[in-house]
């Protein structure tokens, strides 16, 4: 195999943790809709059918909130309403894992770093500013800033051609197999699938972390 020269990230749930976030903002959501009206354990059930539907941000939004307003019917609101609320304020909700920062300092100076997040570049630019990642990357493409989002292969290769580097000396972490494994490995790159749930496994040719320092373990 080529000698790695360049490591290419993905941001939520791979350097931060994009679950917490997003529960902390349903959670509001659904205590501002249902105040003094339901039990802590009723809010938190409905919640948990949000984050289910959410499907690790899978699903888009507008689908998210729709089966939302379906289930639990809020008069004179549209999902429209929600939609923006979440891309407004989803960044304010960032946390990084704990050692994210710290893999970053020990990885730069010794390879090219990169990210690809996919998302809103309102929202994205929130969490990076959070992250703080900025002065380690060579370079940051947004989906939402770019109009092409993971796995579209054109948004890796537009990633290789800046930095100058071939897929093959590539490595791309995220926790996606969809849009991170599979788009890597569709351009060349040697994908590296982070997800901390050990009942989640797949049959791709990839190596596999828990948490995002264990990515020191195998450069």
């Amino acid at each position: 195999m080529q000698k790695i020269t360049t490591i290419l990230f993905d941001m939520d749930n791979t350097l931060i943790d994009r679950q917490l976030a997003a529960r902390a903002l349903m959670r509001k959501i659904v205590d501002d809709d249902f105040e003094n009206l339901k039990t802590n354990a009723e809010i938190e059930r409905i919640v948990d059918r949000l984050m289910e539907w959410d499907d690790e941000g899978a699903t888009p939004k507008d689908i998210v909130f729709s089966k939302y307003l379906e289930e639990y019917p809020q008069e004179g609101k549209h999902w429209d309403s929600y939609n923006l609320k979440w891309w407004t304020h989803l960044g304010e909700y960032t946390t990084p894992y704990p050692k994210a920062m710290e893999v970053l300092k020990a990885l730069h100076g010794r390879y090219k770093l990169g990210m690809i997040t996919n998302g809103v570049g309102k929202t994205q630019r929130v969490k990076i500013a959070k992250l703080g990642c900025e002065p380690y990357m060579d370079l940051i493409l947004v989906g939402g800033e770019e109009e092409v989002q993971k796995p579209d292969s054109r948004i890796f290769k537009k990633a290789l051609d800046l930095l100058g580097v071939s897929a093959a000396e590539t490595v791309f972490v995220g926790d996606s197999l969809e849009f991170d494994v599979i788009g890597s490995l569709n351009v060349g790159m040697t994908p590296i699938w982070i997800h901390p749930d050990p009942t989640k496994t797949t049959d791709l040719p990839v190596r596999r972390i828990f948490r995002i320092e264990d990515l020191l373990e195998l450069l």
